[in-house]
Parts: C-alpha cells; sequence; structure tokens
C-alpha cells in the first residue's frame, strides 16, 4: 500500500478513529481523544421498564367511547411495540377504570363514566405481556371455575350466558359497554372469532380474560347490591369484608408491612368501590349475573359466597400469572473483545483485520419476588394449587436473535455495513436461530467486511458504529415448551385455567438490546473534509397556564403545558477523492439520518364556565389537549462546514438543513370530566402523516482540539449550547483532511 503521510500513519497507532501523535501546532491541543468504546442499550420498551420506572404516560384517545375507537385502539395494542402499553393504559381508563398501584394510590384515573373497579398497575403490564407470549384461558374454564362444583350453577351454564351477553353488548346502547365488548372482541384476533366460536373453542388471551373478570365482578357485586337492597338489608362493602373467611378476594398486590405480608390478604373492596358516586353499571353481562338473583334470599346469599370464591380462584391464577410476567427482568453482559475500534480492511479482497468474539450472558430475577412468593401461597390457600416460585439465575437454553441493523436505502443499506456476524457454534450456523448454553451463555463473533469498491489512496481513517440488535427469547421459542420452563419453573400446575398456545406467540421478544461497536472504517483522503458531526436537540418545559375569559364569559382553562423535544442528526461527509478534486468534480452530498419525537400537551380545568349546556349555570370540565409527533429519515445532502485561519488560530463553524422526513402526528383533545354535555363535542383524536425537518447552525468559534502538521488537519470535540427556546444543544465531530502535496 501506498505510503499514506506521516499524519495519516500517526492516526493509525492510537485507539481511536481520529487521533494524532505528531505534536500539534500551536492552535492544536496536546489532549489525545477518548478512546472508542462499545455500547449496549436496551430497546425502547416499556414492559422491560415497569419494574423500575413504573408506567408510562397513557396514550390520549381523545373520542367518547365508540365501537370505532375500540376497533382503532385495539389494533394499535396487537402491534406490540413501544406504544402497545400506553394505549392499552387509556383503553383500561375509557372502559371507565381506574389504575393503582400495591398501596391502592390512584395512578391513573378514568377518562369517561366512573364504573367503580380498577386495575393494579402490575396487572396492566402482566396482562400485556403474557398476551405477547401466547397466554391464554377460554370462556369455558372461566364458566366453569366460577361455577365450581355448585350443581345449581352448573345447570345456569355460566360460559354460554357470558358468551351471549359479550355478544349482545356490542350492540348495546350504552357507549361505554359497547366500547368495552368490542375492545375485547378486537383484542382476540387470530386467537379465536369469539361471535362465533362455542365456549370451549372461544380462547381468549390474559387481556380479554382480565377485563371480563374485572366487569364481571363489578356487575356481581352490584347484583348483590340490588338484591340485598330489594330484601330490605342494605349493604355496604364494609359488612361483606367482615366475612373475610367467606368473600376474602385475593389479589397478587400487597401493602408494605412490618410484619409478612403473606398475613394480609385482599378483599373484594381493595378493587371495588373507587368512585361509589360515579356511573352506576350498565351490566354487560346481563343475562348471567341476574340469574343467581332468583333464587330464593338464603340461596341466592350462597351463591354469591360461591361465585365469589370462584372469582377468587380466576383472579388469583391471572393475578398470579401477570405479577410474574409484570416483574420479570433479564439482564445482560455483552463483552465485545478488544482492541476496540475494530479496524476494517482496507481492500476489497481478504478478510479484515482479525476477528473479534461477542460474549452475551443472560440472567434472570424477579423485582417482586416477594410479593411472588404470597401469591404463590394464596394460590394454594384458596385453590389448592401448589407451584414452584420462579428462581433468579442464569437464562438456560433460551432462543437468541442476533441480527445487523441496516440503515439507509437501496443497495449501499448492505454495502455500507462494515461488518459480518458470524457463529461460532457449528450446530447453530444461523445467527439468528441461537440459544444460551447451561451458564445462560452465547457466543458469535465479528468480522469486518471487505470493501464493497476500489478506493483511491491516500486513505483516512473514517468512524463508523455498526449497531446490531440481541433478541432474547424470540418467535424460535415452543410456547408450550419454552415459557412454562423459563418464567415459572418446573411444576406448573395452574393449566385448569391457563395454558400456552404456541400459535398464538406474538413473535415478541422478551428483552432487546442495541450493540454499537466502533469501527475504523476508510475513506479517500483529499482537500476535501471527511469524518462526521452529530447533532441532538432535548428540550423539557413545564408552563403554568392561568386561565382567561371568552366573550361569552366561559374560560381558556387553567392547568399545566408540558412541552417536550428530542432531535437528533448524525451527518457522515463523503469527501472527494485527490483525482476528483483535480477534475472539479461536483462536491459529494454527505449522509443524513435524523430522528426524533415532539410532544406538547396541556392538562386544563376550566371552571364556572356560565354559558355551557342546555341550562345557563357554573359548569366544571377537566380535559387534555395537544399533541405528539415521531419523525425518522436519512438521505443525502450537502452539509456546511466551515474552517478559516492559519496554523495559529482558527475558526470553524456548523450549518445544516435536513431534506423533509416522514413525520407520524397524533392531535387530541379529550373532556377527562365534565358537568356540562355539550363539552363532548370538543372531543377529537386524528392520526396524520406529515414531514418534518431540522435546521440549526452552529456560529463561528474556536471549538475542541486542533490536531496539524504538513500532511493536513484533523479537529475534534463536541460543544453544548443553548438554544432560544431554552433547549439544550450537543455538537460533537471528528473530522479530517489531507493537504495538497
Amino acid at each position: 500500500m501506498k505510503k499514506i503521510f506521516p499524519f495519516i500513519f500517526a492516526l493509525l497507532t492510537l485507539s481511536t478513529s481520529f487521533s494524532l501523535t505528531a505534536q500539534p501546532r500551536r492552535p492544536g491541543s496536546p489532549a489525545v481523544p477518548t478512546v472508542a468504546k462499545v455500547e449496549t442499550t436496551s430497546e425502547p420498551d416499556p414492559l422491560n421498564d415497569f419494574a423500575k420506572k413504573g408506567l408510562p404516560e397513557p396514550y390520549v384517545l381523545g373520542l367518547q367511547p365508540s365501537a370505532a375507537l375500540a376497533r382503532s385502539a385495539a389494533a394499535k395494542v396487537l402491534k406490540y411495540d413501544e406504544d402497545s402499553l400506553p394505549v392499552l393504559i387509556a383503553i383500561i381508563q375509557k372502559a371507565g377504570f381506574h389504575i393503582i398501584d400495591k398501596n391502592q394510590k390512584i395512578l391513573f384515573r378514568p377518562t369517561d363514566e366512573v364504573n367503580g373497579m380498577a386495575f393494579f398497575d402490575f396487572e396492566v403490564v402482566g396482562m400485556l405481556r403474557s398476551a405477547t407470549l401466547g397466554t391464554v384461558t377460554t370462556i369455558d374454564k372461566i364458566g366453569k371455575t366460577l361455577a365450581g362444583e355448585d350443581a345449581d350453577l352448573k345447570r345456569l351454564d355460566l360460559s354460554s350466558k357470558l358468551l351471549a351477553d359479550l355478544r349482545q353488548a356490542r350492540s348495546s346502547k350504552d357507549a361505554q359497554t359497547q366500547f368495552l365488548a368490542t375492545v375485547i372482541f378486537e383484542l382476540g384476533k387470530g386467537a379465536s372469532d369469539l361471535a362465533t366460536a362455542t365456549p370451549a373453542q372461544a380462547r381468549i388471551n390474559l387481556m380479554q380474560a382480565s377485563l371480563i373478570e374485572r366487569r364481571y365482578l363489578s356487575d356481581l357485586v352490584a347484583t348483590f347490591e340490588e338484591a340485598q337492597a330489594a330484601n330490605s338489608r342494605p349493604w355496604t362493602p364494609g359488612q361483606i369484608i367482615k366475612r373475610r373467611s367467606q368473600f376474602s378476594f385475593v389479589n397478587a398486590s400487597w401493602p408494605p408491612l412490618a410484619q409478612d405480608p403473606c398475613d394480609t390478604l385482599k378483599t373484594i373492596e381493595k378493587v371495588q368501590g373507587y368512585e361509589s358516586k360515579g356511573k352506576k353499571v350498565v351490566k354487560m353481562f346481563g343475562g348471567s349475573v341476574p340469574s343467581i338473583a332468583n333464587f330464593p334470599k338464603t340461596l341466592f346469599e350462597e351463591k354469591f359466597k360461591k361465585l365469589a370464591s370462584g372469582f377468587e380462584k380466576i383472579n388469583t391464577v391471572m393475578a398470579y400469572v401477570k405479577l410474574i410476567m409484570a416483574n420479570l427482568n433479564i439482564e445482560s453482559d455483552v463483552q465485545v473483545e478488544d482492541p476496540m475500534p475494530y479496524i476494517r480492511t482496507e481492500k476489497m479482497d481478504g478478510p479484515g483485520k482479525g476477528e473479534r468474539l461477542i460474549t452475551a450472558k443472560f440472567r434472570i430475577n424477579f423485582t417482586a419476588s416477594e410479593e411472588i412468593n404470597c401469591t404463590a401461597k394464596a394460590l394454594k390457600i384458596t385453590t389448592g394449587l401448589e407451584l414452584e416460585v420462579p428462581d433468579d439465575g442464569p437464562l438456560k437454553e433460551v432462543p437468541l436473535h442476533w441480527e445487523p441493523i441496516y440503515e439507509g436505502k437501496g443497495y449501499s443499506r448492505y454495502t455500507g455495513y462494515p461488518l459480518r456476524l458470524m457463529s461460532t457454534d457449528p450446530t447453530r450456523g444461523d445467527i439468528s436461530k441461537q440459544k444460551t448454553d447451561a451458564n445462560g451463555q452465547n457466543k458469535i463473533k465479528i468480522m469486518g467486511e471487505p470493501q464493497s469498491r476500489p478506493l483511491a489512496e491516500p486513505l483516512v481513517p473514517q468512524a463508523k458504529n455498526p449497531a446490531l440488535r440481541l433478541s432474547v427469547a424470540t418467535e424460535d421459542m415452543d410456547a408450550a415448551k419454552d415459557i412454562p420452563k423459563i418464567i415459572f419453573g418446573a411444576r406448573w400446575g395452574i393449566a385448569s385455567l391457563i395454558e400456552f398456545a404456541p400459535d398464538l406467540l406474538a413473535k415478541m421478544a422478551l428483552k432487546s438490546y442495541k450493540i454499537t461497536i466502533p469501527v475504523r472504517d476508510w475513506q479517500p483522503c483529499s482537500e476535501d473534509w471527511g469524518g462526521y458531526i452529530n447533532y441532538r436537540k432535548k428540550l423539557q418545559s413545564t408552563i403554568v397556564v392561568k386561565s382567561s375569559r371568552t366573550s361569552n364569559g366561559n374560560s381558556t382553562g387553567d392547568g399545566v403545558r408540558r412541552i417536550e423535544k428530542d432531535e437528533e442528526v448524525n451527518v457522515v461527509l463523503n469527501p472527494r477523492t485527490p483525482e476528483q478534486v483535480a477534475a472539479k468534480a461536483p462536491t459529494k452530498p454527505a449522509d443524513f439520518r435524523v430522528r426524533g419525537r415532539h410532544s406538547d400537551i396541556f392538562d386544563g380545568l376550566r371552571d364556572g364556565d356560565p354559558c355551557c349546556g342546555p341550562a345557563e349555570g357554573s359548569y366544571r370540565t377537566k380535559f387534555r389537549t395537544g399533541s405528539t409527533m415521531k419523525f425518522f429519515g436519512t438521505f443525502q445532502k450537502a452539509f456546511y462546514l466551515r474552517v478559516s485561519g492559519g496554523d495559529r488560530d482558527y475558526a470553524m463553524s456548523f450549518d445544516f438543513g435536513t431534506d423533509p422526513v416522514k413525520a407520524n402526528i397524533h392531535k387530541f383533545t379529550e373532556i377527562v370530566e365534565t358537568s356540562c354535555p355539550l363539552e363532548y363535542a370538543e372531543a377529537e383524536s386524528d392520526d396524520s402523516e406529515s414531514v418534518m425537518a431540522v435546521s440549526d447552525r452552529l456560529p463561528d468559534g474556536r471549538y475542541g482540539s486542533r490536531f496539524l502538521n504538513d500532511a493536513g488537519d484533523l479537529l475534534q470535540g463536541s460543544k453544548e449550547v443553548q438554544g432560544i427556546d431554552g433547549s439544550t444543544i450537543t455538537w460533537d465531530w471528528a473530522l479530517a483532511r489531507c493537504k495538497r502535496q
């Protein structure tokens, strides 16, 4: 290979892609740039984040309950992406449920009429994750579990009545009932068609089962209240709770106690009665619940006790599964063999500069092990089922999926990726079909890809950070065998209610990681600048808004406006070769990668409005309005870099404006609570596609470090500035050019 100037030779001796050992001149800095490192980050996933971060902010559905809204919202959940959990939370709110934590603190209130029931936060996460892993029950199993061994309840055929009630509820005149019934039907797409299936065929996932169970419980308690009132025996939850041995309703969330938390079991009122002044339940299960009210008074009370016992079993078994699913935590340790960065070959043939091993180790732990143990004990008490509590430890014999993350378009999407990923296991040559060993470990190796085209010399190093994705437990799992073994241990024991259906596995990894590997690639060195520039803008702003009065006396609303922006632009320069510069060939455009998320949400309260509603008066409305936008795109475009000055000093500046990239926008206005029925006319929810462009400028300044000798220039550094909107903007760069010889 042709000698590449002392300047370039010096670059090769350091561990970073842009470094220089030659003594810099006056404008330079003697500091050595930071060594490039491998980075491993978890892919965004609210399900995996729950154990440490809690629930994410709900999606805002905006519109009032309807069958159409139920269908669109359920479709968003079934994408099983990072928005699925926020949308499921919003569905539960819209159906009238509260969401609470284990200390009974209300986390999210209903966004429509209150039905008097609640879900624990872990249940929401657990029901979604269990659905992604193919966990199901059937309407028949639920009905039979409710009836137990009671001959009278068996004769009622609760399974058939439940299914008939669900079907009828889809055309209910009550909008919220119709919404919830439609959601239940839609969330089971792919499992079974509830419109035609028999109770035994009607497979439902734990999202559907949980909504059915909680609403049926609400109707059951309402039926009991009505029956007791008809018998001139007023009933309150407290009177039933006194008979704990008869009506204890076990739930899997336990408050912090000084003594053993297993000494206290939750009861029916812990999930019922959060808003006793709320909407009177319009029974979804109109055919099945009142059936027991037809019994004589004493027999009715006896049947109610037995149904409550059936609910104990259903809720405890499902709560156990959901608690484990929600608190399942996979920890990883990914090590890439040194030295780094990996040096790619400069040629079109031959391997890269040796192989590097990537070793991934995984272990599983459960962040709520005490609650899980208590729930297992509760299961034994209430159902007689004995379970093996999940153990922490290595994640053994679990499928793994390795894949390169390609970016860009066309042929260059693949040729620009500088690494080759290879299996180390001759029996598993496909990197997408790996498995951990008995120690929870898996290894693959990387090697540099040969160049896809000849590179004209001299060459200058080019920093690249190719990424690969590692997914744990993929669609290669056997749901019926692998998931119970991984999560629940050897003894299963609750198959009377819960099973795993391999054909329903939603092909969603338990956890995914993004591994970024620093690579020293090559590009021709000329008088054009080569290298990269990264731009990051972040803004979080909270504004307290005071209302003003409109001409008719109504208020605009008091509240809090939250604005968030996160923008990232990555630029890689493409210098011309010396021959192209000499021939005055056109300047080459740079490669751009743009991504971002914006949100602007106002939570407001209008109070004392005089002119809202069918009659004049003072009205109060709680609402939420705003928009969110996500955008991403790659393209090529000119990037404006200016460097001025001589050997003694220098100044530099950046200037860019991106092409418009595709953006998904969600605009909404949601009426959370109001005493004015006309306010609901303002509710809206609109999803649309648009475009977004980002532009900015770093003004002239002496930033970072300059390394200079007779062969060329190297600029490297970072700069943080404040935007005029209060945002924090960070630039970082590594740039090099050769001088004309």
